[in-house]
């Protein structure tokens, strides 16, 4: 049987070689620094997680609280029958209730938002515990 031999020499030249610098600084500095940067991605993970619950939070407004109410002004429109909706109008009515709903409840600030949120993060923090 034959040996096969394979020269390595050309792949150890392909492969990047990545800096070594020394290390510096006392084991305290480096944990220090180290505890530091994973606090600031722990505080950026937070607040993604907390503007994704505030999200939910504000297309359950919407949709829940908001929309039905101007769903319900615009439904009780007498307005006499030259200026009563039109088919267009009733087809897009419900449309521009949900536009309008969102915009309203992104554009103010509502504190039930804000209490919708810290409820949906406090029931995914017990379940993940």
């Amino acid at each position: 049987m034959s040996s096969l031999s394979i020269d390595t020499s050309a792949l150890h030249s392909m492969v990047p070689r990545l800096p070594v610098e020394p290390v510096g600084g006392s084991v305290d500095d480096r944990f220090e620094s180290m505890l530091g940067r994973m606090q600031e991605q722990s505080s950026t993970e937070s607040a993604r997680r907390m503007e994704i619950f505030r999200e939910a939070a504000c297309d359950l407004v919407s949709s829940a609280f908001v929309m039905p109410v101007l769903a319900s002004i615009r439904e009780q429109s007498q307005a006499a029958e030259p200026f009563k909706p039109g088919i267009a109008q009733k087809r897009l009515g419900p449309v521009l209730d949900q536009y309008l709903s969102d915009k309203i409840v992104r554009g103010g600030n509502m504190d039930l938002v804000d209490t919708i949120a810290r409820k949906f993060e406090q029931s995914l923090g017990s379940r993940q515990e």
